[in-house]
């Protein structure tokens, strides 16, 4: 392999990107193995093997992806070459270099991002150029990616796994949308977890979108180290007995870079709720009950990382969830009135 090959590749294979699933295809539970005349599926074992065993099917999926992501700029580099006749290193690093982040880039985004840094600006800035510079590549290989799938069909001749069919058991947990609604999305999440506040919005717009056929339920992960995390979460289930669950919710997202031990009450007096009962219901065995069952569901389910998305009973990876979740929901839609 010459240098200029050795270049675009090393390129290509530190910037792979994750991007949009192809539809699914219907189930199937084909064997997995056989032992003496037995065949055994994977239905035949626990939800956690089950899990698992996606799991790894996913993850399966997901690199073929990648390579193909890595074929399709591949493909474009030599379209560009034999377009414009410059040798592979000039086209390489037209399509896919970035200029090198200036020190005063790098101060900017350490200032805005301060909170996430345990050193100073001096320690980390060797790391951080880099780091901004890599990103910067991410992007413009994302958007040339964009741009060749959007200008051409694409058809991926390998299928998205199917995740096991799961019964959630979420009775007792708060909701909102539609009572008998025909697509249910349950949520597992923790007040701490960025993603969660992102998808929190995302979901608020689904739901206005979706009012009549989808109901939401929310159920707590709490994940992180602090404790602060499942604190709220007690606090949360403490305002939905003055029916206040949902307003807790937001007001504690909207407040999630403040969050501290003292917040479960302080949210509560923010909302204006009747602060005796509420803190005769934390001193009371309740909230953690309450906490401590939504988390072991979530980890019979295989929960690993919040937030994490059940729809209708399967588990949903979804790349853009304020775009790809009302495609899906469409989906359970379509099948239940042909169904009907």
């Amino acid at each position: 392999m010459n240098k200029t090959s050795k270049y675009f590749s090393a390129l290509l294979l530190s910037l792979i990107i994750l991007l949009p699933f192809s539809q699914a295809v219907s189930a199937k539970d084909n064997d997995l193995f056989q032992l003496d005349d037995a065949d055994h599926k994977a239905t035949d074992f626990s939800l956690l093997f089950q899990q698992s065993l996606y799991n790894l099917e996913l993850q399966y999926y997901k690199d073929r992806v990648n390579l193909v992501d890595r074929a399709l700029l591949e493909l474009e580099l030599k379209k560009s070459i034999k377009e414009s006749g410059k040798s592979e290193k000039q086209v390489a690093i037209e399509l896919f270099d970035v200029a090198e982040p200036s020190e005063d880039e790098a101060k900017k985004f350490y200032d805005e991002n301060k909170a996430n840094f345990d050193q100073t600006f001096d320690e980390v800035k060797d790391r951080l150029i880099p780091f901004l510079k890599e990103e910067a590549q991410v992007k413009k290989q994302k958007e040339l990616l964009d741009k060749i799938k959007h200008n051409n069909i694409l058809t991926l001749k390998f299928d998205l796994p199917i995740p096991p069919l799961v019964n959630v058991a979420m009775e007792g947990y708060p909701s909102k949308g539609a009572d008998n609604a025909r697509a249910v999305l349950v949520e597992f999440a923790d007040f701490q977890c960025p993603y969660c506040k992102e998808a929190g919005a995302a979901l608020k717009k689904t739901l206005a979108k979706f009012e009549d056929d989808l109901k939401i339920v929310y159920m707590d992960f709490p994940v992180n180290p602090s404790g602060i995390s499942r604190k709220v979460a007690e606090g949360a289930a403490c305002a939905g007995k003055q029916n206040k669950f949902w307003e807790y919710h937001d007001q504690a997202f909207a407040k999630q870079s403040e969050l501290t031990a003292d917040s479960a009450l302080a949210l509560a007096e923010e909302l204006q709720l009747d602060t005796d009962a509420f803190n005769e219901c934390l001193s009371s065995d309740f909230p953690a009950q309450h906490v401590n069952k939504a988390e072991e569901e979530g980890l019979r389910l295989g929960v690993d990382e919040t937030p994490t998305l059940f729809l209708n009973g399967r588990r949903l990876h979804l790349h853009d969830l304020e775009k790809d979740l009302p495609v899906e929901i469409e989906k359970i839609l379509k099948s239940s009135a042909a169904n009907s």
